[in-house]
């Protein structure tokens, strides 16, 4: 598991920095599939949320993050 910082929120998922320079998305509907943390209301730039790392895409340099667990917990 891996501690990041929301960095930006859009309509789709939330972007998270988890170390310099390396920034993921977490699409919403890998929140739990919890209807209230999927969307974008649930998110705010500068919010401490942690995640895991489903799927990294080196020739499209993309890291692809989930949350473990609901948010606020």
């Amino acid at each position: 598991m891996l501690h990041g910082t929301v960095e930006k929120v859009l309509p789709f998922g939330a972007f998270v920095t988890v170390e310099d320079g390396v920034v993921g998305l977490v699409p919403f509907r890998e929140f739990n599939g919890i209807p209230a943390a999927g969307t974008p209301e649930a998110f705010r730039a500068g919010e401490e949320v942690s995640v895991v790392v489903t799927e990294v895409d080196r020739s499209r340099r993309r890291v692809f993050l989930a949350s473990p667990e609901p948010l606020g917990t």
